[in-house]
């Protein structure tokens, strides 16, 4: 019988205030629910920390801010078996949720990927954009890096452990 597979979503957030909140009510309407992480590094915490209390999310304070530790102290507090890396001004649904944990307990030689965000909702002028970004993310590389990561967290943390060298 194929494994079944936890997530936890870790959101890195620097006074993004007007997202998180967002983000957060449609996160808390997963199901199963995920364990959902905020690691902040804003300038006012007590915001934050506020609206997560709120939802009743576990907060990490990062100093000195710096995405890519926001997300190592993320992963490392993680409780789950797959690692899913969120900005807060993403979009995610219960859809995009169901497809992500089918995918990991269908097929065991998948060990990460991503969800491309379409921007077309944020910015309406830009559909040409958000086409082209999606041939060229598929092809060569991202231009920008708000979209969701995820990976198996066994991954993630022997990839951590590579930092020490030199």
């Amino acid at each position: 019988m194929p494994k079944k597979h936890s997530v936890s979503i870790i959101i890195s957030c620097r006074d993004d205030y007007k997202y998180l909140s967002s983000i957060l009510l449609d996160l808390s309407k997963l199901s199963p629910l995920p364990e959902i992480i905020v690691s902040d590094a804003s300038k006012d915490h007590g915001a934050v920390k506020e609206i997560c209390k709120h939802y009743q999310i576990k907060l990490l304070q990062v100093e000195p801010p710096s995405r890519g530790q926001q997300l190592d102290k993320g992963a490392e507090k993680s409780t789950s078996d797959i690692l899913l890396f969120h900005h807060t001004d993403t979009n995610f649904s219960q859809n995009h949720y169901d497809s992500l944990v089918q995918s990991f307990n269908t097929d065991s030689i998948i060990i990460g990927g991503a969800f491309l965000k379409d921007i077309e909702e944020l910015y309406p002028i830009f559909p040409l954009f958000s086409w082209f970004h999606k041939v060229y993310a598929m092809h060569i590389g991202t231009l920008y890096g708000d979209q969701s990561i995820f990976v198996l967290r066994s991954v993630f943390l022997n990839l951590m452990a590579l930092k020490v060298c030199p």
